[in-house]
């Protein structure tokens, strides 16, 4: 399926730059195409933590990334700026810290990953911790280590903070 949407868009592609160079570029020769990406893995980054988009924008770059055939979404969620999932591990932490408003609801997040099976796109949730965490640790300070010259780390030698985490990646 992934295979016959690309060989659609590369289609597309050619058509469309055939339009705009004339016709004697939009001839379709008899033959057979072999063609296969270079790199198994062809991704896009989007940085949702730190400025939130609406779950419009969202899709309409799943749609641009099916077009130009990539396969991989990283989507930037969790960062020192931003918390964007509402998560039972992290009631309420969504709503208290961020540089700019705006998160996703598990219905929104749901229309997301919906729409990504679709277009063959897999997303990889990307949640910066155990560093980067400045803004969850004000909300958990209790995972912090105590005295630490970077206060915004989750504290790995606490057996809570490493239960906490797993919980909250299992979650997500």
């Amino acid at each position: 399926a992934a295979g016959a949407a690309y060989a659609l868009s590369a289609c597309r592609q050619i058509f469309f730059a055939a339009l705009i160079r004339g016709n004697k570029y939009a001839a379709f020769d008899c033959g057979t195409v072999e063609d296969a990406p270079r790199f198994a893995m062809r991704s896009l980054h989007l940085d949702s933590a730190r400025h939130f988009q609406s779950v419009e924008v969202v899709k309409q770059y799943l749609k641009a990334m099916a077009e130009f055939r990539l396969n991989t979404f990283h989507w930037h969620l969790v960062d020192g700026q931003g918390w964007r999932l509402p998560l039972e591990t992290t009631a309420g932490l969504e709503k208290t810290f961020t540089v700019s408003e705006g998160f996703y609801t598990q219905k929104e997040i749901a229309e997301v990953r919906k729409l990504a099976s679709e277009l063959n796109i897999k997303i990889i949730p990307e949640i910066d911790v155990p560093g980067h965490s400045s803004g969850t640790l004000k909300f958990f300070p209790q995972y912090a280590c105590p005295g630490a010259k970077n206060p915004g780390e989750f504290c790995l030698g606490n057996p809570e903070s490493k239960t906490f985490l797993k919980q909250m990646l299992t979650e997500v």
